[in-house]
């Protein structure tokens, strides 16, 4: 049994009011999810959501400045000004690169280690609890759609979170 996908949509199809409330809704749940997390992030961790980002990427294998600043789509002086902040707070290092002592090699220290895991466990719950009214369905087409209005089509399969109830979501 194979679950056929309908035709996509093409572009001039969709009215100014769909853009818009498209666009709306994103720009709604950014803002939204932001007004939620930046004050924890600050509050529990010392950073904030940027910093949260670059923390991600580095433990991921944007070990470089110049290609953390290419993966985040953020200048490379906004995100040297960040490594400063994080450096200063003893949640990251620079050190030569081994292979090319021309280029600095970003690498967590322990502590940046521990709060990138206290930041994820916040920014799951906090995300968790705005997509809490969906059900396993509707996220799996939300998560798709996702993939595909982002031009990641080829992303692993999204796997809904358990059924238990999220008791545990922080105010």
């Amino acid at each position: 049994m194979t679950n056929a996908s309908p035709p996509p949509i093409p572009p001039s199809a969709l009215s100014d009011d769909e853009i818009s409330r498209f666009l709306r809704g994103i720009w709604r749940f950014n803002q939204a999810l932001g007004q939620i997390l930046k004050p924890k992030l600050e509050q529990q961790y010392g950073i904030d959501p940027k910093e949260y980002y670059l923390l991600h990427s580095i433990a991921r294998g944007a070990v470089y400045p110049k290609v953390l600043a290419d993966t985040l789509h953020l200048p490379f002086s906004l995100v040297s000004r960040h490594l400063d902040t994080l450096s200063k707070a003893g949640l990251l290092m620079r050190q030569l690169d081994p292979e090319d002592s021309r280029r600095v090699r970003l690498t967590l220290t322990p502590l940046g280690e521990e709060v990138l895991q206290g930041v994820r466990d916040v920014v799951h719950r906090s995300a968790s609890e705005r997509l809490r009214g969906l059900d396993s369905a509707a996220l799996e087409t939300l998560m798709h759609a996702i993939d595909l209005i982002s031009g990641d089509a080829d992303a692993a399969p999204f796997t809904a979170p358990s059924s238990e109830p999220l008791s545990e979501v922080e105010a």
